[in-house]
């Protein structure tokens, strides 16, 4: 007689079951198509209790069972590629705005150019998925257009899962556990930073037009056919070349070429400046002036005044230490004039009684 397979705690393992040596299950099966899949998981049943350290998931048992009521169901796996999946999901996105319809449109432009586009949707794995974004990385593109791109496939990849296409998400991890972070930080740019760059803008040859901004945009704005409307705005200052709205990418590529070419000619180099940073280093320098927080919370459009506080304005030691001699300053010309209202009204007691 045929001993049946079982596992280390004596459990009889059924027809694709087997454990490994380190303890982890798994599950052989082939799907409609013909094609061999194998399933892992830590546990067996629910009941079981995840290994120390593993992250949790669903029982071997779990997955087995969604496998057998798809493949009752008929279901044979999607056909669709990833690029496709990608522009029906976004074709689901309706009345977003410029902003979101340009970050779409981003990614689907990096999605043409690279090979992963063409798989089908149920060939892509976990190490699939994220081979791709390491890739990514590898080939120059920052850990934010990552994220954007990572923000728009793992939704897509859901829908997929929702639509009974796959089984499970391949997006679905952090990306901070494959990625290493290389956004610069926002930092305030100091008022020298802001003079050095300004007089460099005002006398270099190229970019001394956008010295006089307002004057040069208002006397130069494109005339186009049709103005432009988003949600209910026009008259927007800033157009592209196809007549829409610029947005915060713009601006931060024209910033980033002109600090490169200073940082070319100079010496002492510029940190990065961006459109986002010199509104952080305006809501900043409000802060050290000793601007009421609750004016520079309705300045910056802040709902909450903890947002103008906690996020925008970075107190360091120098500006403690400022602040510190200011208070001990305020507090001995408060000093001063309590002692001379008090010799005032003493005078005045002796004169009166005299």
């Amino acid at each position: 007689m045929i001993s049946k397979r079982r596992d280390d705690k004596g459990r009889v393992l059924q027809q694709g079951e087997w454990q490994e040596p380190s303890g982890r299950y798994r599950y052989k099966y082939t799907d409609s198509l013909g094609k061999r899949k194998i399933l892992y998981s830590w546990r067996l049943t629910e009941s079981d209790k995840m290994p120390e350290g593993k992250r949790a998931d669903s029982s071997l048992r779990e997955e087995e069972r969604k496998v057998q009521s798809l493949q009752m169901q008929g279901i044979t796996g999607s056909k669709l590629t990833v690029l496709e999946l990608v522009e029906r999901h976004l074709s689901l996105k309706t009345g977003v705005k410029h902003n979101t319809l340009v970050n779409y449109n981003f990614v689907v432009n990096v999605l043409k150019k690279e090979e992963f586009s063409h798989k089908k949707v149920d060939d892509v794995k976990l190490s699939d998925a994220k081979m791709f974004l390491i890739k990514l990385q590898r080939d120059g593109r920052g850990y934010s257009s990552i994220h954007s791109i990572r923000g728009v496939l793992r939704p897509a990849f859901q829908m997929a899962v929702d639509d009974d296409l796959i089984l499970k998400n391949p997006f679905g991890f952090e990306l901070g556990t494959i990625l290493v972070n290389d956004s610069q930080k926002r930092e305030a740019v100091s008022l020298e930073d802001e003079t050095r760059f300004l007089e460099f803008v005002k006398n270099d040859p190229h970019y001394n037009r956008y010295y006089d901004a307002f004057l040069h945009i208002l006397k130069n704005r494109k005339k186009t056919k049709k103005e432009p409307k988003v949600d209910g705005y026009g008259g927007f200052l800033f157009l592209d070349k196809n007549g829409n709205p610029m947005v915060a990418l713009h601006w931060e590529k024209y910033m980033q070429h002109a600090r490169e070419k200073y940082n070319k000619e100079h010496l002492l180099q510029l940190p990065l400046i961006t459109p986002h940073i010199c509104r952080h280093s305006y809501c900043t320098n409000m802060a050290n002036s000793g601007m009421n927080p609750k004016t520079l919370q309705y300045l910056m459009g802040h709902s909450d005044v903890s947002v103008t506080l906690n996020i925008y304005t970075h107190t360091g030691y120098d500006d403690a230490k400022k602040e510190l001699a200011r208070l001990k300053e305020a507090k001995k010309e408060l000093d001063k004039n309590r002692f001379v209202t008090q010799k005032h009204a003493q005078i005045t007691h002796e004169s009166l009684i005299s």
